[in-house]
């Protein structure tokens, strides 16, 4: 099952990345899909990630993704702790998506994806601290489609795109 439909995406506008929003799926895929020789995709944190992202209307961002801990690793708190601690990725800081009216946000265009800047002032890993950079996409189904502009290494010298795709967290 493909995360995301291929039919022409919605516009991104910054006001329309505010609110909470869930993890769906985190995969790496290959820089070059058209390569026949890559692997079709990769789960960085296993099929089960779990995450939580926030863009709040003042422009401040709020990223949680960690893996699903096996209920056997539980059994040792310590064990469990610290496999979910390796994996485990949170930031926060600002966010700049840029649209017209947002006065001098930035906005450029990559592919004709909007680059979504997120301005990292504290994470769970210094590797994240500076600025980060994901190609944004909303699909018409409302899912944002956030991937990054450099590549993973998952292994093996094998270098791959993170993808992480969210969907909107419905107010009850």
């Amino acid at each position: 099952m493909s995360p995301l439909p291929t039919s022409t995406p919605t516009p991104i506008t910054k006001s329309s990345l505010i609110g909470a929003w869930t993890l769906i799926s985190y995969i790496a895929e290959p820089p070059n899909p058209q390569d026949n020789d890559a692997p079709i995709h990769h789960y960085p944190m296993g099929p089960d990630a779990r995450g939580t992202l926030v863009y709040t209307p003042d422009g401040q961002v709020t990223v949680s993704v960690l893996p699903k801990v096996p209920k056997k690793m539980w059994e040792n708190p310590n064990d469990g702790v610290m496999y979910a601690g390796r994996y485990w990725i949170e930031y926060s800081g600002s966010s700049d998506a840029g649209d017209v009216g947002d006065g001098d946000v930035r906005r450029q265009q990559h592919r004709r994806a909007l680059i979504v800047h997120h301005e990292v002032y504290m994470a769970s890993s210094v590797e994240f601290e500076g600025s980060q950079k994901r190609q944004a996409v909303i699909s018409p189904e409302g899912r944002l489609r956030l991937s990054g502009l450099e590549l993973l290494e998952v292994g093996m010298g094998q270098k791959m795109k993170p993808v992480l795709v969210w969907e909107r967290v419905s107010r009850a």
